[in-house]
């Protein structure tokens, strides 16, 4: 049981490297949340808020996500490099938000690929499923990690 569960937090890890978000910072883009209860502003409305937003609709390799069909894999280690460092962290109204020194090097290597952290956020609650349920109630907010 606790195999399955690293299992599936790395699949998560790994989805939220890999997935592109949607909506950007535009300080006049309409409300919106991470709420999957939220009908009006939360993951299932945000392709209709707003014409910049459109992927959120259309798109197929963005949040939110359902993780579902979960299986055993051989995959790499995730080899974490993250010393001590300096970083300001701010609540930006929709998550917490730390952005790292642009001298920061802080890495994290997957196989043969490195990738540099430059900023990292947490909200709650999570907009993805797992096999179509929401998150909520299951664990820690949920954490996406920004690398190059």
């Amino acid at each position: 049981m606790v195999s399955s569960l690293v299992r599936l937090a790395v699949a998560a890890v790994v989805a939220a490297l890999l997935l592109v978000g949607c909506g950007g910072a535009d300080e006049t883009a309409p409300a919106w949340n991470h709420d999957p209860g939220d009908a009006t502003r939360g993951p299932a409305a945000w392709g209709d808020l707003d014409e910049s937003f459109e992927q959120c609709r259309t798109g197929t390799e963005q949040s939110p996500v359902d993780i579902a069909g979960a299986v055993t894999a051989d995959l790499p280690d995730l080899v974490f490099d993250y010393p001590e460092t300096s970083l300001t962290v701010k609540n930006t109204g929709h998550v917490i938000e730390a952005e790292l020194p642009e001298d920061s090097d802080l890495t994290l290597t997957v196989g043969g690929d490195e990738y540099r952290l430059v900023q990292f956020h947490l909200h709650a609650p999570s907009e993805h499923t797992v096999d179509g349920e929401p998150y909520r109630g299951r664990g820690p907010p949920r954490a996406r990690v920004g690398g190059r």
